[in-house]
């Protein structure tokens, strides 16, 4: 269906970043950071010890599966907590450049949690604002590039249309209309629910149906066609760029890099 009314940003109730340092048990090579949420997940499982408190460092008590973003100076930088856009310091949100509409339908979304926060930037409100109608607006040019409705479709039948009606007309006046129209309407019904016999509950069904029925929104259509998942995050990235001239973007970020086809994936980045 039609996107609805659209919730605004919110501003974060802490930092976005929290920039703790994740050490393996090994060395002093830093493999991510992360937030101060995730810190007091892996310390209070007993997970890490704390190296530092200012700045804030913490090590692995185990051995994890890989090297998280190690060589990566830009998942290893420290991040500053500013709009990249405007440069404030205040109201400050996260803004998913790849929506987050379209990633929650990708394949292996959850195992590559931390190279999706490549494409999770810093804005304040007001920014953050200001570019959602012109995603909007690329979000239904995508939508019809795919072919796909912008305001999505349902998962109704033509067959559960047509029973819908039938079911909903005899609930309504079936004493009162005619009966090659009633009957007709009553043969409707005893074919879906495979029945002889009607009883007046079961003029009710049309109920059911619509409550099972689940709209399909143009972003997981869209997500399900997508070939080329980085060429899908680089056109997202251009149209940041050009409509919202960031002057503060982190360090080592490129609109062209292409993360997603290889992805190396650790628990905790900063999320």
């Amino acid at each position: 269906m039609r996107r609805g009314a659209r919730r605004g940003p919110r501003a974060a109730t802490i930092p976005p970043y929290g920039n703790c340092a994740v050490l393996p048990p090994d060395s002093d090579v830093v493999m991510f950071r992360c937030n101060d949420d995730r810190r007091t997940w892996y310390l209070s499982r007993s997970l890490a010890a704390v190296v530092s408190e200012d700045p804030p460092v913490i090590r692995l008590t185990f051995k994890p599966n890989g090297p998280g973003h190690a060589a990566d100076e830009y998942f290893t930088q420290v991040f500053e907590n500013r709009c990249v856009v405007c440069g404030s310091r205040k109201n400050l949100s996260r803004h998913h450049i790849l929506p987050d509409a379209y990633r929650r339908h990708f394949p292996r979304e959850s195992e590559m949690r931390g190279v999706w926060m490549y494409d999770v930037l810093v804005l304040d409100v007001r920014c953050h604002e200001n570019y959602e109608d012109h995603a909007d607006a690329l979000k239904d040019e995508i939508a019809l590039e795919f072919g796909v409705p912008p305001e999505g479709i349902g998962n109704i039948t033509r067959e559960q249309i047509q029973v819908i009606k039938a079911a909903a007309a005899l609930e309504r006046a079936a004493d009162k209309m005619p009966a090659d129209r009633r009957e007709r309407f009553e043969r409707t019904l005893k074919d879906h629910l495979g029945k002889e016999t009607l009883e007046r509950s079961d003029y009710r069904v049309w109920k059911d149906i619509q409550r099972s029925i689940r709209p399909v929104t143009a972003s997981k259509l869209v997500a399900e066609r997508i070939r080329d998942l980085d060429d899908f995050a680089i056109r997202w990235r251009r149209h940041f760029v050009e409509t919202m001239q960031p002057r503060f973007l982190p360090q080592h970020w490129d609109i062209e890099r292409r993360i997603y086809s290889e992805p190396t994936t650790t628990r905790g980045q900063q999320s």
